[in-house]
């Protein structure tokens, strides 16, 4: 994935999977995957995926999103790093966790979407994260 991802860097990069390991998923998110997509999805939800990864969205099959947002028996960390960030960071991330596309958050601020990203991993670090399901989790844990 990170061959794929360091060799593509303006690609958007969706997986097609059966696979419902969460650290695969996960590890599949922090290497650069844009979304995740089931086996099962038709093709009309593979389109509407691939269209909405394009425009900066972040896709998601329904079964996968619930896996890596809401593991089964795997305990939420605090984070108490969260008053680090500061105001703007708290909105960019509360935007995010509402499912708000790249492009809406990115046009709201009045930032480019590779500005945006590069904000984005800011407070990933900040809040000792690697992706941006890591961050929602924390986010709505807090």
């Amino acid at each position: 994935m990170q061959q794929l991802v360091s060799g593509l860097p303006q690609s958007n990069v969706v997986i097609l999977t059966a696979i419902t390991q969460i650290a695969w998923l996960n590890e599949s998110l922090r290497t650069g995957a844009q979304g995740l997509l089931s086996k099962s999805c038709d093709r009309q939800q593979l389109m509407t995926a691939l269209h909405c990864a394009a425009a900066g969205g972040i896709p998601f099959s329904k079964s996968l999103l619930q896996l890596v947002l809401s593991p089964p028996a795997v305990k939420r960390r605090r984070f108490e790093s969260l008053p680090v960030l500061n105001q703007k960071q708290r909105e960019i991330l509360d935007l995010l966790s509402r499912g708000f596309l790249y492009k809406e958050i990115a046009t709201r601020f009045g930032f480019k979407i590779g500005n945006l990203k590069r904000r984005l991993h800011d407070i990933y670090k900040k809040i000792k994260v690697y992706n941006r399901t890591e961050a929602i989790n924390v986010w709505r844990g807090h």
